[in-house]
């Protein structure tokens, strides 16, 4: 598990378990055996050079934020779906100053990302829309470099094209694995 927020959320169990009694041991036993949640920033693998890391569960902007500091080396960020209405603000202003260079839009979300991070001041990280996950290796192949990382983290929630997160994160991570049958 990585991240800060990992780590406190791994100290709130160690306390609740230590009121419960439960005994130093077993708590690091269960630590270490932990594994963690598929589609929250989960490492699909590393193909023709690029890092996939899916993090679909992350469905408000502040989640994704968490994802951006955490992951290293964002070159390929995947935003977007399906617009609920939330204020997209405290993503726009990190965006406009965080070093990623690509964000990949999708759905009314990603349309409506698009437009306020192209109406903020600063620098503009290359912004593109795409329609479908399959298109999403070509592009991904035409703008990543050797040693990147592509994030999907999406602040918005799936329902414009798929039934829940976890149905986006397997497109992803099928698209990240058929991607890597490509590069041989």
């Amino acid at each position: 598990m990585i991240g800060k927020h990992n780590l406190k959320n791994i100290l709130a169990a160690v306390s609740a378990s230590l009121i419960s009694d439960i005994s130093p041991q077993k708590i690091e036993d269960g630590i270490r055996s932990f594994q963690p949640l598929a589609h929250r920033l989960e490492f699909v693998g590393t193909y023709c050079g690029i890092d996939f890391v899916n993090d679909s569960i992350s469905t408000i902007p502040e989640s994704t934020l968490e994802a951006l500091n955490t992951v290293k080396n964002v070159d390929i960020l995947i935003l977007g779906g399906f617009d609920r209405g939330i204020d997209y603000t405290i993503i726009i202003d990190y965006l406009i100053k965080c070093p990623v260079k690509n964000i990949l839009l999708t759905g009314p979300a990603g349309i409506r990302i698009k437009e306020m991070i192209e109406t903020g001041a600063g620098k503009k990280p290359r912004l593109q829309l795409f329609e479908d996950y399959n298109e999403l290796s070509d592009i991904i192949l035409q703008i990543a470099v050797n040693g990147s990382t592509c994030l999907l983290s999406p602040a918005a929630s799936s329902y414009d094209k798929f039934n829940n997160f976890e149905e986006r994160g397997n497109a992803f991570k099928k698209m990240a694995r058929h991607l890597g049958e490509s590069c041989h």
